[in-house]
């Protein structure tokens, strides 16, 4: 509501969530893959705070993918053997430290292969 009754320089903005490289990427097995948020932005200026994860309902991998640093700019894994070709959906939530604090996401997704 404050975009209705404020001048926009006072009303808080979600930030731009931006992942450096392809929304979709095809790695092989033991590939070592950086997913980089570093150049998001805030439009207010707000402090940003980063949250990668795996989201497993929309892919075909059904196991565990271990994200390093997975409260930070960038993230990392190594891809899973997998025995068939699958889909790993990976998400990126930016916050703003801003009043209301407001969020973006990016969803990338992997294809591996063995």
């Amino acid at each position: 509501m404050d975009w209705c009754v404020e001048t926009s320089g006072r009303a808080n903005h979600r930030p731009v969530a931006k992942v450096i490289g392809d929304l979709r990427r095809t790695v092989r097995a033991g590939e070592h893959v950086v997913l980089d948020a570093s150049t998001s932005t805030d439009p207010d200026g707000d402090r940003l705070s980063y949250e990668w994860f795996h989201y497993r309902e929309p892919g075909t991998f059904d196991g565990r993918l271990n994200l390093s640093n997975a409260d930070s700019a960038r993230t990392s894994l190594t891809a899973p053997t997998v025995s068939r070709p699958c889909t790993a959906h990976i998400i990126l939530t930016v916050r703003d430290n801003g009043t209301p604090g407001l969020c973006s996401y990016r969803r990338i997704i992997l294809s591996l292969l063995n």
